[in-house]
């Protein structure tokens, strides 16, 4: 009585469980096969996508010149290189790059809404869009904005079934980012220098006039690189390209996948099948 209790209890073995696997391989094969059918059909349907990529990173300027503008004036280099160097342009166009403003001029531009449109997962489908805030949310979705490891530079990613679009899309949307924080703080830059100037008209103290012409002096500057015909506010360390084939959906990893997995859910149906039986 105690030994069949004791033998009902044991456990299976690695040799059992292998055993059981291989009396059930049908269920094995049978699963394998399904997986690799899926796999066909997931190949045939899903809708060919090339990866578009840029890397972009903030512009160098004379920190010395931004720090006396914040009002801290640095002029030993061992002291400068202690203070974090940041570009306010570029952390805005980073984030203002998938948003409403830049999505209702890449909108109005002719033929861009179209292409979008026939982005989608399957063969046949698209995307329906009609406003600025829809544009932005299919931006944000689908446009990456990835930190190239411990360094300032950033990887900007599309995927869309058209390669030459996809380059094309990204080169506009850098564009147009950079001349909308261009043109604002253009704005921001005569407003400046003309309070600058009325300021400096009706300052007699020597050390208030000595101030007020070195911020206008930075500021002129400002003005001398807005009015140059580069980028402003990025600094295009990579332009965008394509891959030279489709990366989605990838062929061999996607058949190799579901037949594993289909194989492996054949084993469990195996297992459980022989469970019932005993």
């Amino acid at each position: 009585m105690h030994s069949e209790n004791f033998q009902s209890e044991t456990y299976d073995t690695l040799p059992d469980i292998l055993g059981y696997i291989w009396k059930g391989k049908k269920y094995v094969i049978a699963g394998a096969v399904i997986g690799l059918l899926i796999a066909i059909f997931l190949i045939l349907f899903l809708k060919p996508k090339f990866e578009v990529s840029m890397i972009v990173a903030p512009q160098l300027r004379d920190s010395r010149t931004d720090s006396f503008i914040e009002g801290v004036l640095v002029y030993a280099p061992d002291v400068e290189a202690k203070i974090p160097i940041g570009s306010p342009e570029f952390i805005r166009f980073e984030q203002s790059l998938r948003g409403a403003t830049v999505s209702s001029l890449v909108l109005s531009i002719d033929g861009i809404v179209q292409k979008i449109s026939d982005d989608g997962v399957w063969r046949g489908s698209g995307q329906i869009i009609k406003t600025a805030e829809e544009l932005s949310l299919y931006l944000q979705k689908n446009i990456k904005i990835e930190t190239i490891g411990a360094t300032t530079s950033r990887k900007i990613t599309y995927r869309h079934p058209d390669s030459e679009f996809g380059v094309k899309l990204l080169i506009l949307m850098r564009k147009v980012g950079d001349q909308i924080i261009r043109t604002s703080v253009k704005t921001e830059t005569e407003k400046k220098i003309e309070w600058l100037k009325t300021e400096l008209n009706k300052t007699l103290n020597p050390d208030h006039r000595q101030a007020l012409v070195q911020l206008l002096m930075s500021e002129e500057r400002r003005r001398m690189l807005l009015s140059l015909d580069t980028p402003y506010a990025v600094n295009v360390v990579e332009e965008a390209a394509s891959s030279p084939r489709p990366v989605t959906p990838n062929r061999p990893i996607t058949i190799v996948l579901l037949i594993v997995i289909g194989a492996i859910c054949g084993s469990v149906v195996s297992l459980l099948t022989k469970k019932n039986k005993i």
